[in-house]
């Protein structure tokens, strides 16, 4: 392990086997509550289903369903290290593509894109401010 590419993914690795639990966490479900809403919105568009009170209905059960769910911190770092990285690139996407299944004009699609990653950030830095005051 001498090259550059290697020292690199072992920096990153450790990197991530040493963060926090809530961070970990954090990230894990702040894929899921973006990526469960999008899946079940998803799903009932290709039923056929293009009514906007169902595809809000299926975005507030997906975003409950997130909510709920139970997260354990893995104990083997390679896989820890591909769930951090597929929520990273999966948050990078996922709340602009949300809105297009949620309701069908493009203004207030755009709105929503807004209002989604906004909600992302404000999350993110509240996640990170509440971990630099612990």
């Amino acid at each position: 392990m001498n090259d550059v590419i290697s020292r690199l993914y072992q920096m990153y690795l450790d990197w991530v086997w040493w963060m926090p639990s809530e961070t970990y966490c954090f990230f894990i479900r702040a894929m899921l509550l973006f990526g469960i809403p999008t899946a079940l919105c998803c799903f009932a568009y290709r039923q056929g289903n293009r009514n906007v009170l169902f595809q809000c209905l299926c975005l507030a059960v997906g975003v409950l369903t997130a909510c709920a769910m139970p997260l354990g911190n893995p104990s083997n770092p390679v896989l820890k290290t591909w769930m951090i990285t597929m929520s990273m690139v999966a948050l990078a996407f996922l709340p602009g593509i949300l809105p297009v299944f949620v309701v069908p004009e493009y203004g207030t699609q755009r709105y929503l894109r807004w209002l989604f990653y906004g909600i992302l950030a404000v999350l993110f830095l509240l996640n990170y401010f509440k971990g630099f005051m612990s």
